[in-house]
């Protein structure tokens, strides 16, 4: 156990690595900024959902949007690369790009036996199951805001669905600082 910034960073380099393979491997054809229009949250009722104003999603969209055109392409790519070898920019970010993959031969297995990376618990999983997991997840926030948003459940009820789980972490209340597990590489 122990997480210094060092292994941090190569265990960020994973994450993006391995959700980059991941993606590539199960979408080809939705991305992102290719089906949404950031313009479209101005009709939406996200923001009174989320308690949020429309320019910040607006922002954070458009931001995201950004970042995923980018990470296709070849030319920020190699810009990435030559930055990363000058030290201007952590290896860590080379490994959200889709050019990175024909580089980095790292795959993850079929079948998944890791820890987690707060308690350190033994787990198991399958490519196809994350993605089961993550599709149904995804699926049940989706239709709980609309319940929410059309009155049919409450805010109390939309919440226990749509939980407050950090995007780094997926648990609530702890951040990258809480990471205590994480691989050797």
């Amino acid at each position: 156990p122990g997480n210094g910034p060092r292994k941090a960073s190569k265990s960020d380099y994973l994450h993006w690595h391995y959700e980059t393979y991941i993606d590539s491997r199960y979408n080809n054809i939705f991305y992102l900024d290719k089906i949404i229009n950031p313009t479209v949250v101005r009709d939406l009722a996200v923001s009174s959902i989320l308690n949020i104003s429309e320019k910040i999603i607006l922002d954070s969209l458009t931001k995201q949007i950004s970042y995923f055109r980018r990470s296709r392409s070849q030319l920020f790519y190699n810009l990435y690369r030559m930055l990363n070898k000058t030290g201007l920019v952590e290896r860590k970010y080379l490994g959200g790009f889709y050019a990175n993959l024909e580089v980095d031969p790292m795959r993850l297995p079929e079948n998944l036996h890791y820890r987690d990376i707060i308690s350190g618990e033994n787990k198991e999983t399958t490519m196809d199951g994350l993605m089961d997991e993550g599709i149904n997840t995804g699926l049940k926030m989706v239709e709980s805001a609309y319940d929410y948003n059309c009155g049919k459940i409450s805010r109390q009820a939309c919440e226990g669905t749509i939980t407050r789980k950090n995007l780094d972490t997926g648990q609530i209340d702890q951040t990258n600082a809480d990471v205590r597990f994480s691989l050797d590489i």
